[in-house]
């Protein structure tokens, strides 16, 4: 992998933010447009600078399942998909826009999915919402991605699952 990789890596995931813990509420519908589930994300704390370039090195000299193990330690907040149990965020970044912010979580395994086929392994969940100054917005719920690297070096999470559309972004309690 080019160091150019782990730089585009800290890219896409954005710059950190500090703060009281933050909870959105919102709704994530299944393809092929189905009724609408509802979505509860809680934030406890958004990962480090000095933590994501931790994770980066780690990607570079030890490879993909290291990364896995020392993403598995964090515990940033947690994702819950309609009724089942909530899945703990292992990192979340955010980034700061022209009309608010996005925030980007990446969970310690897959997210639930529609239907009973198993995700690959070594693969996680991932949330993007796209957020306006006052916390609301839309975005997108992948149920389980790998990430890969484009020809400039940036991650592209690769869906091997899923992909959902969340809406109805807002603040919750």
């Amino acid at each position: 992998m080019r160091p150019g990789a782990l730089v585009g890596m800290l890219m896409l995931l954005g710059a950190t933010g500090a703060g009281a813990a933050e909870t959105f509420v919102g709704k994530a519908s299944a393809p092929p447009a189905t009724a609408a589930t509802p979505l509860t994300v809680t934030i406890r704390e958004y990962t480090s600078d000095d933590r994501a370039f931790e994770l980066a090195e780690r990607l570079h000299k030890d490879g993909h399942p290291a990364v896995m193990a020392e993403l598995a330690k964090g515990n940033a907040g947690t994702v819950k998909v309609g009724s089942g149990a909530a899945v703990r965020a292992t990192m979340v970044r955010q980034e700061k826009t022209a009309a608010g912010r996005i925030v980007r979580i990446v969970t310690e395994k897959p997210l639930p999915a529609t239907g009973n086929a198993p995700a690959p392994p070594d693969t996680v969940g991932y949330l993007e919402l796209t957020l306006d100054a006052s916390g609301k917005g839309t975005g997108r719920l992948l149920t389980a991605v790998r990430a890969t690297f484009d020809a400039e070096g940036f991650v592209v999470p690769e869906s091997l699952g899923e992909t959902w559309a969340v809406t109805d972004v807002k603040p919750g309690s």
